[in-house]
């Protein structure tokens, strides 16, 4: 079984009316047709050329007024129903609204025709009626003109999606508060009205700049202690003074070639510059040496990123410092040390300085061998892209000082 919907028309007022008038006609019609039979022949008249029938006339004063008195008492009732619904929404309304923590206009042709309290402590003012008819620009910082200036354009074009902006507003005693504001524009009495909702935001934009500053001066200390670091690592092999620093160079600057952020390219120059800092470890004697070395002093030397590692990974760092060198000497062929990785068990970041360093070292002079230049440095990576170096890095490596110019700085 199935039910049919009612249409929609039935349901509204004016549906409603139209159903019982023709039913009070009809119900009329009826009744004129059983009077008329019992009274006979009714009473006619002659009004301005129009023939009345009395009877008929009786019948339908009698039945018809006081159905229309019923219907429209019934429809006033209703209406006064609704107006008294809509004037305590309105009361209801304006009451959140003044008493919001938050500021809350309504413009219109650029000027306030409505403000509340909240919004007038904002600016200083003492009442909301008080920025009644004034001009919004009149009171934009000049910072933000050109802004406020702009969105004041899109308005005018008829734009009236919702906007969030920040602005700037002076107060009454010539300060500025910062506002997050939150518009939208609506027709009121078909004048094309922009409601914002502002919320003080100077707080918070003063302790993010605070916070800002803070994370600047720590980074500034950070690279600081790193360089030290780095210092104290070099004093100690005059032969490679600037190696670790140059090396970090390189790294950042590949990975710049391969699209890494300044917060992953700031990594890969502390870890360049770090990467010999196992070194510590090894006896000058060793360290500094022109002459052949033994095996036991190869051994000392392929500890030191061993000792780097264990001197770096209690340490937290937003990079994988620690790692880096541990495995700067490993080569994508597992020839390399103190570990023998390959491939996929080399991170990318160990990757990138293993050919900073080559490309460094090569080019520099060694107290056992004299700098070899930057040309059999670029040789060598070429040589070894596939097979010891990972090919992505090599490519990169070889684009950025062939192609792009990069020249390593003394």
């Amino acid at each position: 079984m199935t039910t049919r919907k009612v249409p929609t028309w039935m349901t509204s007022p004016i549906g409603i009316v139209s159903i019982i008038s023709v039913a009070v006609l009809t119900v009329e019609f009826g009744i004129m047709r059983v009077m008329r039979s019992l009274l006979g022949t009714s009473l006619r008249f002659t009004i301005a050329g129009v023939v009345w029938d009395l009877t008929d006339s009786l019948i339908m004063t009698a039945t018809v007024i006081p159905v229309l008195y019923l219907l429209v008492s019934k429809m006033r009732d209703q209406d006064q129903r609704t107006q008294k619904i809509i004037l305590e929404s309105e009361k209801r309304y304006r009451s959140v609204v003044e008493q919001s923590v938050v500021g809350v206009s309504m413009i219109q042709d650029a000027r306030f025709v409505y403000a509340n309290q909240a919004l007038a402590d904002l600016l200083g003012f003492t009442s909301g009626t008080e920025l009644i008819g004034v001009e919004i620009m009149a009171l934009v910082a000049d910072r933000d003109r050109d802004a406020m200036s702009k969105i004041g354009r899109q308005r005018a074009d008829g734009a009236t999606e919702q906007l969030q902006y920040n602005c700037a507003l002076m107060r009454t005693d010539g300060t500025v508060v910062e506002l997050e504001v939150n518009s939208v524009v609506t027709l009121q009495e078909d004048v094309p009205t922009t409601i914002a909702v502002l919320h003080d935001i100077t707080a918070k934009l003063r302790a993010e700049e605070a916070a800002a500053r803070y994370l600047v001066q720590q980074e500034a200390a950070f690279m600081s202690a790193v360089q030290i670091a780095t210092n104290l690592t070099e004093l100690r092999d005059p032969y490679t003074q600037g190696h670790a620093s140059r090396v970090g160079q390189i790294a950042a600057a590949i990975g710049a070639e391969l699209g890494f952020d300044e917060k992953s390219q700031r990594g890969l120059q502390v870890a360049g510059n770090l990467h010999d800092i196992g070194k510590i470890g090894i006896p000058l004697n060793v360290l500094c040496t022109q002459d052949k070395l033994t095996e036991q002093e190869w051994g000392l030397i392929h500890r030191h990123p061993q000792t780097g590692y264990d001197i770096l990974r209690g340490i937290y760092l937003p990079w994988p410092v620690a790692e880096v060198v541990l495995q700067h000497h490993e080569r994508m062929d597992g020839s390399g040390y103190p570990q023998g990785l390959c491939a996929d068990a080399i991170i990318l970041e160990a990757r990138i300085v293993m050919v900073a360093d080559v490309v460094e070292s090569m080019s520099h002079s060694r107290p056992y061998r004299p700098g070899m230049g930057i040309t059999r440095a670029l040789a060598e990576i070429e040589r070894g892209s596939g097979t010891v170096y990972d090919t992505v890095v090599a490519t990169a490596c070889l684009r950025m000082f062939r192609e792009n110019g990069f020249a390593i700085s003394q």
